[in-house]
């Protein structure tokens, strides 16, 4: 059945069960998922899902909401008209109107995905393994994947809202070890269109890195100056993301919620961060969420300030305002975060320092190692130590890192020009104090 005419045909139900407001969501998703060994393929398999979410309100603005399959999608709509009355009343409640919906992103549904070939995909692949191992015979690799997936949403509601919409994401994993070392790398890549993917030297780059750090050595104690990388700041302001909820920062449950007005957080006046929803071609982009709403751009820390968070739509309408466009899978969630970079380069900004400085290549144990309540840090990571004039004194395989989050963010001494972006992150490199060496 058409998607729409569905959508439409369970409406017009609600509306006979005399609902107060409705709303329908169809996720039709079809994926290819490959992965090898030794630069074999050991398994490719093609698997698709259908997926709908019903919402419901009465006139009290109770509300139930079910997801499921989609040939139960009558059944779900039933027991939601069902259940609506044992919800909590909400004078926020209901659909949104068409003013929440006028948005629109490019570059998010690569048009070349059904005709990307099996062998194309798997291609990539076994090219990005092979191409690691070849830096080095002795290395092992490990955990090599490929996975596609193109996605169509629609969604609608009772007061006239149709929208529809369509992405592709493309992502490459795997990891390379170095038994001399007894050192394992892990890195993804991840983009909406297949050539981009299809392009990038991933395993031989991973390797390359690996390598790097396997020359000679030297040891670091005590506190330090760092150079933070785009992958290891893009893993942190991850982890701090989903914390610029408004329900988050009222309870309290991170740090972040100092910074609401009139607390005490201050980070250093050279951070911006920004969330766009709708950046052209970003991993997070989307014309609508899972309520129709369109995503805003929201300055999230303005001048080292907390400003900004996710606002999901009764929310918004208590504060009258509109909301934030963040609802993804049940709960508010970041779109693309963007922090602002600097002029000048991460190898211009070691050149001027006068002590030495530890320039990380990545971080370990970071999910585990933040404590978001407080900010406490404990992580750890390899890297190099850089003398002045940006010249590599010796290699540091392993070391755990310590500091306070708050305190670091607070100790920003440069922002590089140097920016990538990792998965829905786009950062620069960072050069920190606050942070030390066990």
């Amino acid at each position: 059945m058409d998607r729409m005419a569905l959508i439409a045909d369970l409406l017009e139900r609600a509306r006979m069960a005399r609902a107060s407001g409705a709303e329908v969501l169809i996720t039709d998703t079809e994926s290819f998922h490959a992965v090898s060994h030794r630069g074999r393929v050991q398994r490719a398999v093609d698997s698709e899902s259908h997926r709908i979410t019903v919402r419901v309100w009465d006139a009290a603005g109770r509300a139930a909401w079910l997801e499921g399959e989609l040939p139960q999608a009558k059944a779900l709509l039933e027991q939601a008209l069902e259940r609506v009355s044992d919800g909590e009343a909400d004078p926020h409640g209901g659909p949104v109107g068409r003013s929440a919906t006028q948005g629109s992103t490019s570059g998010i549904d690569d048009r070349r995905y059904e005709n990307i070939g099996k062998e194309d995909r798997l291609e990539v692949l076994t090219t990005a393994e092979r191409a690691a191992s070849q830096v080095d015979r002795s290395f092992e690799t490990s955990g090599f994947s490929y996975r596609d997936a193109r996605t169509r949403r629609w969604f609608g509601n009772s007061r006239n809202v149709r929208l529809k919409e369509a992405g592709t994401v493309f992502r490459v994993e795997g990891s390379v070890r170095s038994p001399s070392l007894d050192l394992a790398l892990t890195d993804v890549v991840q983009d909406r269109a297949f050539a981009t993917v299809a392009s990038i030297p991933f395993g031989a780059a991973l390797a390359r890195r690996l390598e790097e750090l396997d020359g000679p050595t030297t040891t670091v104690s005590g506190p330090v100056r760092m150079m933070l990388p785009p992958r290891v700041v893009a893993e942190i302001v991850a982890l701090l993301g989903p914390h610029f909820r408004h329900a988050s920062l009222e309870k309290g449950t991170s740090f972040l919620s100092r910074g609401r007005s009139g607390g005490d957080l201050q980070f250093s006046p050279l951070l911006h961060m920004v969330d766009d929803g709708r950046l052209p071609g970003a991993l997070n982009s989307t014309g609508f969420d899972d309520r129709g709403v369109a995503p805003v751009p929201l300055t999230l820390i303005r001048d080292g300030q907390v400003e900004g968070w996710y606002l999901d739509v009764a929310e918004a309408r208590s504060f009258d305002v509109r909301a934030t466009g963040h609802r993804r899978g049940g709960r508010l969630m970041p779109g693309n975060l963007v922090v602002r970079g600097g002029s000048r380069s991460m190898n211009a900004l070691l050149a001027e320092q006068t002590e030495p400085v530890v320039m990380l290549d990545h971080a370990r144990g970071l999910i585990d190692g933040l404590d978001v309540k407080t900010g406490a840090l404990r992580f750890g990571a390899s890297g190099r130590l850089v003398v002045p004039r940006n010249e590599t004194r010796g290699m540091i395989p392993r070391m755990v890192i310590t500091g306070n989050l708050i305190e670091v963010l607070g100790q920003v001494v440069g922002l590089a020009s140097d920016t990538d972006r990792i998965e829905h992150v786009d950062a620069p490199g960072i050069l920190v104090d606050g942070l030390s060496v066990e």
